[in-house]
């Protein structure tokens, strides 16, 4: 009896000197023991995160990391990025957001880079801002550098990949050009080219057939005035019957 009064005394003791803190403040992710279990030294009580900040981590395309200046030094200033609900196409709701760094080496399967943003007070602890859920997809808007004395034309007035048809507004010839494209999307291309000439006309219509060097004739819209900015004009070639949509350079 002496001795187990004494070992219930030196739990007791135990009891209250025995404290589960954590190391920061945060929320319970998983538990990993539950009532009567019993535990020791070192062992796993649980998983939490923290509240104080999250962390995001965004894919990019090593086609898309020549069009953003992301930061790759601690003394480096942080890229803002917006973020949208992932889940629901229709919801309105917004975080923001900052780039800090990125990893240090590509995926091995995608080749992608991932960039690590942070969203301060994601559950709105602080603030009225709706919370962000961990585990929840976000859509990241990340935004890109100032390209500067660049054409943006439409998809459809692009062939086999990087051709496009122009006119010379002297000679009203048909030639081609070739251009590279600096980036591009659905429904535009972007690409930069100084050979291109001031009034030189863009056909937007994709020909059949119209070989480079055939005549056109300019046949004015009706009743739709042009913006002086960027005067839109009709082009008819003279060997074929085929009609092509343009507009000035501006």
């Amino acid at each position: 009896l002496l001795l187990a009064e004494a070992q219930e005394e030196s739990a007791l003791r135990n009891l209250e000197r025995t404290k589960v803190t954590a190391p920061f403040d945060g929320r319970v992710l998983r538990r990993t023991v539950g009532v009567g279990q019993s535990i020791g030294p070192s062992t796993a009580l649980a998983e939490i995160f923290s509240t104080d900040y999250s962390e995001v981590r965004l894919p990019l395309s090593t086609l898309n990391l020549r069009d953003i200046t992301l930061p790759e030094d601690a003394s480096d200033p942080p890229l803002p990025v917006t973020l949208r609900d992932g889940l629901d196409d229709q919801s309105s709701t917004e975080w923001s957001a900052r780039i800090l760094r990125t990893e240090g080496a590509l995926d091995a399967n995608t080749l992608e880079l991932f960039a690590i943003a942070r969203i301060e007070d994601p559950f709105g602890l602080r603030s009225e801002q709706p919370p962000l859920r961990v585990g929840q997809p976000v859509i990241a808007s990340i935004p890109g550098k100032t390209l500067e004395d660049v054409f943006v034309i439409p998809r459809e007035a692009v062939s086999q990949l990087s051709r496009i048809r122009i006119v010379d507004p002297t000679t009203m010839k048909l030639d081609s050009a070739y251009i590279r494209p600096l980036h591009s999307d659905d429904d535009h291309i972007i690409f930069r080219d100084s050979s291109l000439e001031d009034g030189t006309l863009l056909v937007l219509t994709r020909l059949v057939y119209a070989p480079d060097g055939g005549g056109v004739i300019i046949i004015p819209e009706e009743n739709e005035a042009a913006p002086d900015d960027s005067p839109s004009e009709e082009v008819t070639s003279t060997n074929g019957d085929k009609e092509a949509s343009g507009s000035q350079k501006p």
